[in-house]
């Protein structure tokens, strides 16, 4: 972009657009560096002409969190010039970024020389982006805390499921050792599957809290993936008149089976949720696609509202759940991309909503000739 073109200099005469363009320079940023940093001095304003930058302020202790992006034939940093403040906000290159910069004293004196309206219409736009830069902040912080309070609030949690949770557990495992008819068997195996799962979705939600989850990763065919899946769910998928089509394949994918089990419940919940109470049809299917795996979750539902679509997987998102916390999904999309993969979603008022999971295909390593 060539330094002219910014919206920058639409607010000022000929004149004015000369004399800042005589002035400024250019400089180009490799990817993270840092322009300046919140409550250094406020000595100029930068125009971005290739690249993009990221504004953020300091929120508890050394953390950073981003109030705005700058995209080319935008410019920022007006405001501390305009009132001698410091620098509001860290500004960091995300990629590599070319941007222009007048100094301040030569900005203030053109304004100075410009006619009023030229001022006027800069006040307009830096009010315009303060206000807007103030609830992105506000939002983002309220965020933060209620991160903060979920990761406490699933930390007292996994405290105290522990001792309850181990008793179920030891209690299947006793009525299992004593009837070895097939339906107790699969009864108790069934508790304690799920009791581990209670545990694991408190664990899931800490680890979301913090922003770290932590796979354990075992060699898993698509095949018995599903079958496991089906097999838990077979008796809420019963009891909500859902019937489910299966279609698999024999890829393997190297995966944190719980967690990735807990993905695909999770969209069975929300599946069955939607289906009820009439019920309904959901198709599992998979197919290679070179060196991914592409697994297909279908239902016929009424479809994911138009109002959360373009937000599905953001924290905090819910709609028609007297009970829901909107992280479900979130979780969901932190599992698979924990595992180098991809989420997306199909919709249709109406017909239905189909998943597609991308997860990369597992290679056997190859082995080095050991040489003679």
């Amino acid at each position: 972009m060539n330094l002219l073109e910014n919206r920058f200099f639409k607010y000022f005469t000929e004149t004015g657009v000369k004399t800042l363009a005589e002035r400024s320079t250019e400089v180009t940023c490799p990817d993270q560096t840092i322009l300046f940093e919140e409550g250094q001095p406020s000595d100029g304003i930068y125009m971005v002409l290739e690249g993009d930058l990221q504004l953020s302020k300091r929120s508890g202790g050394d953390r950073q969190v981003m109030i705005a992006m700058v995209h080319p034939g935008d410019y920022f940093g007006e405001l501390g010039v305009l009132d001698g403040s410091a620098r509001s906000a860290r500004a960091t290159a995300k990629g590599t970024v070319r941007v222009a910069k007048i100094p301040g004293e030569v900005l203030l004196k053109v304004l100075y020389e410009e006619p009023a309206r030229v001022t006027l219409q800069l006040f307009a736009r830096i009010l315009e982006y303060l206000r807007a830069t103030n609830d992105r902040f506000v939002n983002e912080v309220v965020r933060k805390e209620k991160f903060h309070f979920v990761g406490e609030m699933a930390s007292n949690i996994i405290h105290d499921f522990k001792n309850p949770i181990s008793a179920i557990q030891l209690s299947a495992e006793l009525i299992s050792t004593k009837y070895d008819d097939p339906a107790t068997q699969r009864k108790c195996s069934i508790i304690v599957q799920q009791s581990q799962r209670m545990v694991m979705m408190v664990q899931e939600l800490l680890d979301f809290a913090r922003g770290n989850p932590v796979l354990r990763t075992e060699i898993q065919t698509v095949e018995n993936f599903f079958e496991e899946f089906e097999k838990l769910n077979r008796d809420l998928f019963a009891q909500s008149k859902v019937t489910v089509t299966i279609q698999s394949c024999k890829a393997r994918i190297e995966m944190d089976k719980g967690r990735m089990l807990r993905v695909m419940q999770n969209l069975a919940t929300n599946a069955v949720e939607a289906l009820r109470p009439a019920g309904g049809e959901i198709k599992l299917f998979a197919n290679e696609n070179g060196d991914w795996v592409d697994l297909y979750f279908q239902d016929n539902g009424p479809g994911i509202p138009e109002s959360i679509r373009d937000n599905f997987f953001q924290p905090f998102v819910t709609h028609g759940k007297a009970s829901g916390t909107g992280l479900g999904m979130a979780i969901v999309k932190t599992t698979i991309d924990a595992h180098k993969g991809q989420i997306c979603f199909q919709t249709v008022t109406g017909k239905g909503t189909t998943f597609i999971i991308r997860l990369p295909k597992y290679k056997k390593p190859k082995i080095a000739p050991v040489a003679a």
